[in-house]
């Protein structure tokens, strides 16, 4: 099916991007979490965040009773009725039955994954709304990301589109969201059903449906290789060398990345870094701020 593209000016250019509209779909956020109450509880507060108003967001727990219980808690003291909790029996189902859960459990019109455990700019549901509005398409991923490793200090910016290994993969699969349609399912059993579902996910809905990437914001997703992942550091590692911009290409984001990162909780300052790992400017923590991010003064690539 076809694949359009909307680049970030494209939607900014218009003025309109985040004027409510009566029109504009419930979206339901899909987050399934196991195990990782603190990294949640973040993914939700990046939730809470979210300039677009008509959401939702679904949490499927599969954790043990205690980690259940802080995090049910917490759900329950923000006191938010968007927010719908449902747990799940560990050890029974797949990572991508669990996924399936949680659509099966959600009220909205579009559904977009949520991982528990990265990071969301605040204005990352309103524009991929709006790129599924502008084009008319089914379903919207994003061109690029940035990949955060704390262990190195190290974020790098990830493009899709612009490696082009992959004629199949335009986009990440882990930042799908799609107009809903039960044809869709995650793998529950096989190879695929607890590794690559989404990216097999996503493999589905290209062969049906008409899907735009969303080109130029990088900055809206921040995937964090923290060590407990799905896959490795070296896979994330390996991603990096073959989709990470080149050391221009990062200089001509640099006021970008400055603007948009701030309310990140990096943990130290960073080094942003091209494919070959080569340091090319730095981003950090604000002074006296525990979260945020700022461009420091020099550049060192």
């Amino acid at each position: 099916m076809p694949i359009a593209y909307i680049a970030r000016s494209q939607l900014l250019l218009d003025g309109d991007e985040n004027a409510d509209c009566d029109c504009d779909p419930h979206v339901s956020c899909l987050m399934v979490t196991r195990n990782r109450v603190g990294k949640a509880m973040m993914s939700i507060h990046f939730y809470l965040r979210q300039t677009y108003p008509n959401r939702s967001l679904t949490v499927v727990c599969e954790s043990d009773e205690r980690e259940a219980a802080t995090l049910r808690r917490h759900i329950e003291e923000l006191g938010r009725p968007d927010i719908h909790w449902i747990y799940a029996q560990p050890g029974v189902l797949s990572l991508g039955a669990l996924r399936n859960l949680s659509i099966r459990e959600a009220t909205g019109q579009v559904l977009c994954q949520w991982d528990d455990d990265d990071f969301y700019h605040r204005d990352r549901i309103l524009l991929q709304v709006r790129s599924l509005q502008r084009t008319e398409s089914r379903a919207c991923v994003l061109g690029d990301h940035l990949l955060y490793l704390p262990a190195k200090d190290s974020l790098f910016w990830c493009d899709w589109y612009a490696a082009r290994e992959d004629r199949y993969l335009p986009g990440a699969p882990q930042t799908i969201m799609w107009w809903r349609n039960d044809a869709y399912r995650y793998d529950e059993c096989g190879p695929n059903s607890e590794r690559s579902e989404d990216t097999e996910f996503l493999k589905s809905v290209l062969n049906r449906e008409a899907v735009v990437v969303l080109d130029g914001c990088g900055y809206l997703y921040v995937y964090v290789a923290h060590g407990e992942n799905t896959w490795p550091l070296q896979h994330h590692l390996s991603l990096a060398a073959r989709k990470g911009l080149g050391a221009d290409a990062l200089r001509s984001r640099a006021q970008l990345l400055t603007s948009e990162t701030t309310g990140f909780p990096f943990e130290h300052p960073l080094k942003v870094r091209d494919r070959s790992g080569k340091a090319v400017f730095g981003i950090g923590p604000r002074v006296g701020s525990a979260t945020g991010a700022d461009v420091l003064t020099s550049v060192i690539g």
